[in-house]
């Protein structure tokens, strides 16, 4: 849920036991439940860097800040948490909760979708089913994506916003660009000639750049096909809005004082 900032004053337990992020995506969670009143959930997570990308190149995501807090345990305890309630949550080795959520999309899309997610990489997979909220983040407001929404602001359909972030790379994720073009001379790029294709074979700006382009936008597009065949086919997405003992027994095991009290209030998911 991206609730949690590691430079926020930290929150544990009297033992000394971290539960900062744990609270923050708990919260979270229930937040979004009230708000939209979803029927069926899942949780994806990621398990190390995408093998399909390092595949293409070594460098992928080695920009990340190696001296991040590990939230390894609390994330493992936010998992108890899902077990506990019965939401699925999926997590495959060297493969990205991106695209285990774009193969989910890809899978259930014809239904209505809302991927919550802080990022922007899902925006391509916005359709006429499929809304992508972005959460509240410090003073940064809930944004719930359309593709109206995406058009306004990159310019483009969400199915181009490879194409664009092909051109521009991506400083997120370590992906370099075209030297000299950033966001604006992309769209501008692609305003002219139109599709990405068009774009390397007659801007001169793109002159060499052939193999870093195309393998940009191989390791940027979300086509749902790299985690297809790792989906368990037996999830059951049916959300209960349930209280069973076990909860209260783990709210009390992190002291989640907060979450006991609305737990016996009954008021955890209203």
């Amino acid at each position: 849920m991206g609730l949690y900032s590691p430079f926020s004053e930290p929150i544990q337990t009297s033992t000394g036991v971290p539960t900062g992020m744990l609270l923050g995506s708990i919260n979270g969670f229930l937040a979004v439940c009230r708000k939209f009143q979803f029927d069926s959930v899942a949780f994806t997570f990621d398990h190390g860097r995408s093998s399909y990308r390092l595949k293409i190149r070594s460098t992928y995501k080695s920009n990340r800040n190696a001296d991040q807090v590990d939230m390894g345990p609390q994330f493992r305890d936010f998992e108890r948490f899902l077990d506990i309630i019965k939401v699925p949550h999926i997590r495959i080795k060297a493969i990205e909760a991106d695209d285990i959520i774009a193969s989910l999309v890809l899978l259930y899309g014809d239904s209505e979708v809302t991927v919550i997610t802080a990022d922007h990489d899902m925006l391509q997979l916005v359709s006429d089913n499929v809304l992508v909220l972005k959460p509240a983040i410090g003073q940064r407001p809930e944004v719930l994506f359309d593709s109206q929404a995406v058009y306004l602001k990159y310019g483009v359909r969400p199915t181009k916003l490879p194409e664009l972030w092909a051109l521009s790379g991506d400083r997120g994720d370590g992906i370099d660009g075209i030297p000299g073009v950033g966001p604006v001379t992309a769209l501008k790029m692609m305003k002219q000639f139109g599709s990405l294709s068009s774009v390397m074979a007659h801007h001169p700006k793109c002159k060499g750049y052939g193999q870093l382009v195309s393998d940009n936008y191989d390791m940027i597009s979300l086509n749902g096909l790299v985690a297809m065949n790792y989906i368990p086919d037996n999830l059951d997405f049916t959300f209960n809005k349930s209280y069973p003992d076990e909860l209260r027994k783990f709210f009390k095991e992190f002291e989640l004082s907060t979450l006991v009290r609305k737990f016996d209030q009954k008021t955890l998911w209203d």
